[in-house]
C-alpha cells in the first residue's frame, strides 16, 4: 500500500555490485494488484531521504501449451475399445504457462456415425501428470462421455507454478459393431478461464 504500514517486503543489506544492482524477492507476489516501492540510501553513517515513490503490477497472464495435440487410434476393429493409459498412443498433455490459477473444460465433436452422441463410446478422462497440478476430488478423474456441453468444468484450479502445472487428458474409444469402414475424427477443444 502506498502509506508503507503493511510491508509485503522489506529488504536491507543490498549491496553495490555495479554495474548493475538487483534484488531477488522470494516472496510471491499476487497478480492484480499495485505494488507500491521506493528505496533510500545507507552510506555508513545514516540513512537518506527515500525515494520517490513508485508502483508495478503484476498482470494476470492466461496461457498454455498443448504439447501432444493429436491422438491417433491407427487400424482399429468394430467391437474394441482402445485407450491413451499406457502411451501408445500418447494422451493429450497440456501445459500452464501463465501465472494465475485456470479452470479447464473439455468438448469435443462426435466421432462415431452409429453411436449417439455423447456415449460411452467416446470418453476421455483428466490424469495429474505431476502431483497437485489440479483438484483431483473436483475434476473429471474417471472416465467421461466426450461431450460438446460448454457449462461444465473437468479440470479445476489448474496451478501455474513450474513443479505442477501441466496434467494429461486420456481418450477412450469403443468402435460400435455397426460403425462403417473409413477414417474417423473429432475436434477436442480446450477452453481454459482464469
Amino acid at each position: 500500500n502506498p502509506a508503507f504500514n503493511l510491508l509485503e517486503i522489506n529488504a536491507a543489506g543490498i549491496v553495490n555490485s555495479a554495474p548493475n544492482i538487483t534484488y531477488l524477492s522470494l516472496v510471491e507476489l499476487d497478480t492484480d494488484v499495485a505494488y507500491y516501492w521506493r528505496v533510500r540510501t545507507n552510506d555508513g553513517s545514516g540513512y537518506g531521504n527515500y525515494s520517490t515513490t513508485a508502483n508495478f503490477t503484476l498482470d494476470s497472464y492466461l496461457a498454455t501449451t498443448l504439447v501432444n495435440s493429436q491422438v491417433n487410434f491407427g487400424n482399429v476393429s468394430a467391437g474394441s475399445s482402445y485407450d491413451t493409459l499406457l502411451g501408445s498412443p500418447a494422451p493429450f498433455l497440456l501445459v500452464n504457462n501463465g501465472n494465475i490459477i485456470n479452470n479447464v473444460t473439455i468438448t469435443a465433436t462426435s466421432y462415431f456415425q452409429s453411436a449417439a452422441f455423447p456415449s460411452e463410446y467416446y470418453q476421455f478422462k483428466a490424469r495429474a501428470n505431476e502431483s497437485g497440478s489440479f483438484n483431483e476430488n473436483l475434476s473429471a478423474m474417471s472416465w467421461t462421455n466426450m461431450t460438446n456441453e460448454t457449462s461444465i468444468i473437468h479440470v479445476v484450479n489448474w496451478d501455474w507454478h513450474e513443479v505442477n502445472n501441466d496434467f494429461l487428458t486420456d481418450l477412450k474409444v469403443t468402435i460400435p459393431n455397426d460403425e462403417g469402414y473409413g477414417a474417423k475424427n473429432s475436434t477436442v477443444t480446450f477452453a481454459v478461464s482464469g
